[in-house]
Order: C-alpha cells, then structure tokens, then sequence
C-alpha cells in the first residue's frame, strides 16, 4: 500500500490532490485518473500525458481537460471556494 493510500483514512479532513502522468492515448489517462481516485479517494486527480501533452482534472463529480496551465487555474479555483 502506497503512503497516498493512507492519507484519506488518517485525514479524511484534508483536501487531497494527486497527479498521474502517463505516455498513453487521452483515454487511458482517464482511467488511469478514475483509478487513481478510487484507490487514494484523492478530491482531485491531475492527469497529464507527456506524449500527447492532453491534461485534465478529474473529480468524483467531473472531469475537465485542457492545457496545463488551465487545468492549474481550475484547481486553484475549486480549491478556494471549497
């Protein structure tokens, strides 16, 4: 088990972001991010392919995609008006 996984179980308060990066077509980041939060049941998942350069942010409730720097803005976004 991946210290990540620990974290939502011991602080179940915090608001948890991961990235998962990979070298695969749009659709494999996806699952990849949907797997990712069902495992470390992260708040947010940062997906970026580095051979497409697709990026989203992917939530429980919805996923976005877009350049880097957009899908940073977003996170900031959401982040604060929790």
């Amino acid at each position: 088990q991946k210290l990540v996984q620990l974290i939502k179980e011991r602080r179940p308060d915090i608001t948890l972001v991961t990235f998962k990066t990979t070298s695969d077509a749009p659709e494999t980041l996806y699952e990849k991010c949907v797997l990712q939060q069902q495992q470390t049941k992260a708040d947010y998942v940062v997906g970026n392919d580095i051979k497409t350069r697709h990026n989203i942010l992917y939530t429980k409730y919805s996923v976005v995609s877009g350049d880097r720097g957009d899908i940073l803005e977003r996170l900031a976004e959401v982040i604060r008006d929790e």
